[in-house]
């Protein structure tokens, strides 16, 4: 879902009832966009060679990951430690093509709020205007986050990657300001 707006704030000039209580508190706007996102779609990926580089699947091509039968990874509560259920996943067999389908998990949603805010000041008597205008990306400094969503599996089939279903670490998503001025003529 996306949402945009902008909003004439409304006058203040009358708390300083004169030129330039209306000049600088008169004809303000504020505007922003924001959106909130499922998480994207996407697949566990794993690795068909163990940790001495021995081809575990046979013939070097690629397979899916196989998924218990009956085991649904999105049901159940979503923690940090614990985005999806890890104990669906299984190494494919030898021999085998997996049979995860495409796309069957979600990486967690993300959200973001920009804002904006201006004025446009005259200046003398021929027209010519300075416009005073800041910029808040990401105002509200909300981090996006991750999945690992790659199975590591031994020679046995135990599943080896300890992260494997854990939320990464946020993104460094730093709340950028600008201000600029610009002299209109």
């Amino acid at each position: 879902m996306e949402i945009n707006g902008s909003w004439h704030i409304p006058d203040g000039g009358h708390l300083w009832d004169n030129p330039v209580g209306h000049g600088l508190l008169d004809g303000w706007q504020l505007a922003g966009v924001g959106f909130w996102r499922t998480g994207t779609p996407t697949d566990v990926t794993f690795q068909t060679t163990d940790a001495g580089g021995t081809d575990t699947m046979g013939g070097g091509d690629p397979v899916r990951v196989t998924i218990k039968a009956g085991c649904d990874p999105m049901a159940g509560k979503h923690t940090e430690d614990q985005w999806f259920n890890t104990s669906c996943f299984v190494r494919t067999p030898r021999g085998s093509y997996g049979n995860a389908g495409v796309n069957y998990l979600r990486q967690p949603g993300n959200k973001n709020l920009d804002l904006s805010m201006s004025k446009t000041f005259k200046v003398g008597t021929r027209g010519n205007r300075v416009q005073f205008r800041a910029d808040a990306y990401n105002a509200l400094k909300v981090t996006t986050r991750t999945v690992n969503a790659t199975a590591q599996f031994d020679p046995a089939g135990n599943q080896t990657n300890t992260s494997f279903g854990k939320l990464n670490l946020p993104t460094d998503e730093a709340r950028q300001v600008e201000i600029s001025l610009k002299y209109l003529f």
